[in-house]
């Protein structure tokens, strides 16, 4: 099924299916790459080679729900990053692929628009993975927006990365579930994403209490904090385990060297013109 133009708006789909092509429903295959708006209830397939729906320009909004669909490559990708909004909403799927059939990337999702991206009571399995599945979302070309968002909801997941969420964490997280081949599972962890307006964590792990504060438990070293935000903006790490700042990558601290954190040792970052995390005081508390 091909969408392709702007003013196709709204088309419903219910109980559709698609087996063993290169997409399902496609709106970046026009002239101009430009697509419509759908509705997508029930149905599916599987076997499609670049994603079961790939999506061309921004449009109105898209709903993907009650589907199932299997073997494919992708779920859902987009072109991008653009900051412009866009609505897409996916729930109550059912997606399940293999390690050696899904894109080389590993991105299942791969969303590269504002959104709100939002995916919600949906189960996605990849069996004999190579655990680099990711859900991939890019909020746009400018970091400092703060519109938008991706919320992930009461899903169930299997095979995925052990960071499932590529660059940036979503904005929202609740109610996630880890499944394992042997069938236990176990809460996914939720990771608040915000410190600073445009700021995402980067694997450290870490959580808030206040705009500017990160609290770090104990963990595995962190050789990067944060990507954005602007020269001069500083930020506050208080340690509640022992935990060691890497020296070197986009942290740069006073005397060169690591700095291994223990209970209640504080450490401020500043930005500075070059984009680095120079260290501007720290305290030790014993």
């Amino acid at each position: 099924f091909s969408l392709e133009h702007s003013q196709v708006k709204t088309v419903l789909f219910t109980n559709c299916n698609c087996l063993n092509g290169e997409r399902c429903v496609a709106t970046n295959q026009g002239e101009y790459g430009h697509g419509g708006s759908f509705f997508w209830y029930g149905g599916g397939g599987g076997y499609n080679r670049v994603a079961d729906f790939d999506l061309g320009e921004a449009d109105d909004i898209i709903v993907i729900s009650g589907a199932n669909f299997e073997l494919s490559s992708s779920f859902l990708k987009t072109p991008g990053p653009s900051g412009s909004p866009w609505p897409v909403l996916i729930e109550g799927v059912r997606w399940e692929s293999f390690g050696d059939r899904i894109s080389k990337d590993g991105k299942v999702v791969d969303f590269r628009f504002s959104g709100p991206l939002t995916i919600r009571n949906s189960l996605f399995r990849i069996y004999n993975s190579n655990h680099n599945a990711q859900f991939w979302y890019s909020k746009g070309s400018d970091p400092q927006k703060t519109w938008g968002g991706f919320e992930f909801v009461g899903n169930s997941i299997l095979g995925f990365s052990s960071n499932p969420f590529g660059l940036y964490y979503p904005t929202f997280q609740h109610g996630n579930m880890i499944e394992s081949e042997d069938g236990a599972h176990k809460p996914l962890e939720e990771i608040p994403t915000r410190v600073l307006p445009g700021y995402t964590y980067l694997k450290a792990n870490g959580y808030h209490t206040s705009p500017n504060i990160m609290i770090l438990e104990e963990g595995n070293p962190i050789s990067k904090i944060l990507y954005g935000g602007n020269v001069g903006d500083t930020i506050n790490i208080l340690a509640e385990g022992t935990r060691t700042i890497v020296n070197g990558e986009n942290i740069l601290l006073k005397d060169r060297k690591n700095f291994t954190m223990r209970k209640g040792d504080t450490l401020v970052l500043m930005k500075f013109e070059n984009g680095k995390w120079y260290e501007t005081s720290r305290t030790i508390a014993h």
